[in-house]
């Protein structure tokens, strides 16, 4: 039953946004995107170890995100993402990135974004243990993101970006700010808990909608 309520309500939000898509939804630029591309060779090098390397960089950057159009390495090798300390780094292989398919189980998509490097710099690295090197990958294109403050500005502002004249409400109108209800139950719930990064370069905030993980923005 509960999982029902949960699938008509994600229905209903999804048709509302089908039919109106601006009234549900507002994104934040939070970067520039840049078109540009970088390639390894086909098929890439034997090398033991680093095959191929590309430093990404933009001063004062908040993150800098890299998407792959192509993707197809030899079995074993492994392309990491990472800051130049590589306290945070990212590891994808084989055919590219890895998805959880309901049917399929674990599936991989070679066209992908890769998930957001945090800083003004992000290193990608191809590490080859093979005799024969594989296709490789293709980058098309990457994001800068815009300084950290600026994206601050751009989230606190987010609340206006929302059109009122765009909505309906049956019978009176009795809606407050959420402000008002600060210090309840029903407010604490409804916070924001995540932000989302779409393309690389949009943004918009998202909540936690029942308690299986599903979430709304």
């Amino acid at each position: 039953m509960k999982n029902s309520l949960i699938l008509m309500i994600l229905i209903g939000v999804l048709t509302a946004f089908v039919l109106n898509p601006t009234g549900l939804m507002a994104q934040i630029q939070v970067g520039e995107e840049i078109v540009a591309k970088y390639e390894t060779p086909h098929p890439y090098p034997n090398a033991k170890g680093v095959a191929w390397e590309q430093v990404f960089h933009w001063p004062n950057s908040a993150y800098i995100s890299i998407h792959f159009s192509q993707f197809d390495l030899a079995k074993g090798d492994f392309v990491v993402i990472s800051t130049p300390d590589e306290e945070v780094r990212y590891t994808y292989k084989e055919k590219g990135k890895e998805i959880r398919d309901n049917k399929k189980g674990i599936a991989q998509l070679s066209e992908f974004w890769a998930t957001h490097i945090p800083g003004d710099t992000a290193i990608v690295r191809l590490y080859s243990k093979n005799k024969k090197g594989g296709y490789g990958f293709v980058i098309d294109k990457w994001v800068r993101g815009y300084e950290n403050a600026h994206i601050q500005d751009a989230f606190a502002g987010l609340e206006g970006a929302y059109d009122a004249t765009i909505e309906a409400i049956c019978t009176s109108d009795d809606k407050e700010w959420a402000k008002c209800y600060e210090g309840t139950t029903m407010y604490d719930k409804s916070r924001a808990v995540c932000r989302l990064l779409i393309n690389g370069s949009s943004a918009c905030t998202g909540w936690l909608l029942g308690s299986e993980g599903h979430v709304m923005t």
